[in-house]
């Protein structure tokens, strides 16, 4: 019941996973999305820093998932961080 919900209120455009799924969104394995990370081809144009990087859902206080959206700038904040420590 709780994937569904999240799947509903999320909304995805694709999911990454290599569970099978009971949803009409399309799923993408991890294995494929590896194998398509070594190509050379740009397959999009980059994304924007206030763009959603992923979601992350908690449980909250109410008991009922609440989805949070972490932008690209916030990762690439965190990844700069960690590379010059």
């Amino acid at each position: 019941a709780r994937r569904n919900f999240i799947l509903t209120d999320a909304q995805p455009a694709l999911i990454i996973s290599d569970q099978p799924l009971d949803s009409e969104v399309p799923l993408c394995s991890f294995n494929t999305l590896l194998g398509d990370s070594q190509s050379n081809e740009n397959h999009s144009a980059p994304p924007e820093p206030d763009g959603t990087m992923y979601l992350i859902y908690t449980s909250g206080s109410t008991g009922t998932p609440k989805g949070v959206s972490v932008p690209y700038r916030a990762m690439y904040n965190r990844f700069r961080w960690m590379w010059n420590s």
